[in-house]
C-alpha cells in the first residue's frame, strides 16, 4: 500500500524543516535544506537547479526570502517556482530569456546566479508574496505512462468493465485523461490514439511488461480529489503550475501544456476537500455496472500514518459490496491491487521513476 521511503528516517529529517512556522526556521536550516535538495532532488536530474540551489544555500539574502515559505510545503520547490514564476511573467527580462533556453548543467548556474540574485532582490516582496499563498501541486503527466499499464491490467482481472476512475490528489486532473495521450515504451509497444497531442515515452527495465488488451478499458465517470484543485483555466493557475515545471526540462513543459489543452476539452468532476471525507460519498456514486478505480500518485506521502490507515479503511468498507481497484503510485514504487470484503488481493508491482520516466515490473497475479 506505501513506500517505505514514507518511513524513511533521511527523508522526514530532510523535510522536517518545511513543517516548522516560518518563525521557527533557522538560516542554517535553510541551508542545510537546500543542500539536501540539491543533492537528494537534483544531482543527475537537474544539473541546472542544483547548482542554483547550492549557491542559494550560501546566499542568506535569498535564504530569508525562502524561510517565509508556506508551513506545510516543501521550501526548495516552492520557492524556486515562485522565481520562475514571476520569470515566466516578465518574458522580456534578460533572466527571463536565458530561462527560456537555459542548459542543464552547473556552468549554467553559475554563470547566471550573480543576475539570479539581483532579480530576487529586487522583487523580494513579490517572491515573499508567492511562497508565504501558493502550494507545490505538480502536474506531472509522465505518471500517465505508469497507470494506462496498471488500468490495463485491473481491465483483465475486471473482465472488461468499463471504469469510474478516482483520482486522489488529482491537482489540475491531467492524469483522469491517461486514455487520450499516446505511450511509447523503449520495449517497442506502443499505444493509444496516433493522432494524440499528448505523447509520452518511458523506459522498460528487465524486460517484463503486462499483456495489455488491445483496446483501453471504456471509462463511465472521472472524478478528482484535491484539498485544493487547480482551475487551469484560471490564467493565474495556469501559469504556476507551469512554473513547477524545472526550467531544463523543456519537454515536460510541452507534454504539459498539451495536456492542458487536451483537458480543457475534457474537463472531469474535480472535487474540493479532504479525500477522507469525500471518497466514500464518490465511491457510492460509481454506476453498478462500472469498475470502481481509485489512483494516486505521490499524495500519501502527504497524510499520517494515522490518515493512510483511514484511507485503507475507507476501501475496505466499499469493497463489502464490491470491488475496489487501486493504483499506488508511491515513493518509487508501484502497486497494483484490489480489494474485495475486506480482502486484499496483489495484482502487479513494479519499481518505477516517480515522474513515469522509467518502469520495471517484477509481478503479475
Amino acid at each position: 500500500m506505501t513506500s517505505s521511503l514514507e518511513h524513511d528516517p533521511a527523508v522526514w529529517a530532510r523535510r522536517s524543516l518545511d513543517q516548522l512556522a516560518p518563525s521557527e526556521r533557522t538560516l542554517e536550516q535553510m541551508a542545510e535544506r537546500f543542500l539536501a535538495f540539491a543533492e537528494f532532488e537534483c544531482l543527475g536530474y537537474a544539473p541546472f537547479y542544483q547548482g542554483i540551489c547550492e549557491a542559494v544555500a550560501a546566499n542568506e539574502d535569498i535564504l530569508d526570502i525562502a524561510r517565509q515559505s508556506n508551513q506545510g510545503q516543501p521550501i526548495p520547490n516552492l520557492f524556486l517556482a515562485a522565481v520562475h514564476y514571476l520569470l515566466l511573467a516578465d518574458i522580456s527580462h534578460p533572466l527571463a530569456r536565458f530561462f527560456a533556453s537555459v542548459e542543464s548543467n552547473k556552468d549554467a548556474a553559475a554563470e547566471i546566479f550573480p543576475e539570479y540574485r539581483r532579480y530576487c532582490s529586487e522583487n523580494r516582496d513579490s517572491l515573499i508574496d508567492l511562497v508565504s499563498d501558493r502550494r507545490v501541486q505538480t502536474n506531472v503527466v509522465g505518471r500517465s505512462a505508469l497507470l494506462m499499464p496498471s488500468f490495463g491490467i485491473i481491465e483483465r482481472h475486471a473482465q472488461g468493465r468499463p471504469f469510474g476512475l478516482i483520482d486522489v490528489g488529482t491537482s489540475a486532473g491531467l492524469n483522469l485523461n491517461w486514455d487520450k495521450y499516446r505511450y511509447s515504451y523503449s520495449s517497442g509497444r506502443e499505444f493509444g490514439p496516433s493522432d494524440a497531442t499528448v505523447r509520452l515515452e518511458s523506459e522498460v527495465k528487465g524486460g517484463k511488461f503486462p499483456d495489455l488488451p488491445d483496446q483501453y478499458p471504456e471509462v463511465a465517470s472521472r472524478a478528482g480529489i484535491d484539498m485544493n484543485p487547480i482551475d487551469l483555466s484560471n490564467p493565474a493557475d495556469l501559469l504556476w503550475s507551469r512554473s513547477l515545471i524545472w526550467p531544463e526540462h523543456p519537454q515536460r513543459a510541452r507534454v504539459f501544456e498539451a495536456a492542458a489543452s487536451v483537458l480543457a476539452q475534457n474537463p472531469p468532476a474535480l472535487f474540493a476537500g479532504d479525500a477522507l471525507d469525500l471518497l466514500p460519498g464518490i465511491l457510492e456514486t460509481i454506476s453498478d455496472d462500472a469498475v470502481p478505480c481509485v489512483f494516486h500518485c505521490h499524495t500519501l506521502n502527504q497524510f499520517t500514518p494515522q490518515a493512510r490507515e483511514s484511507f485503507r479503511d475507507i476501501i475496505e468498507t466499499a469493497s463489502e459490496s464490491r470491488t475496489i481497484y487501486l493504483v499506488s503510485a508511491e515513493g518509487g514504487t508501484l502497486v497494483v491491487s484490489g480489494c474485495s470484503s475486506g480482502a486484499w488481493s496483489v495484482l502487479a508491482g513494479a519499481n518505477c521513476d516517480p515522474h513515469g520516466r522509467w518502469v520495471e515490473w517484477l509481478e503479475f497475479a
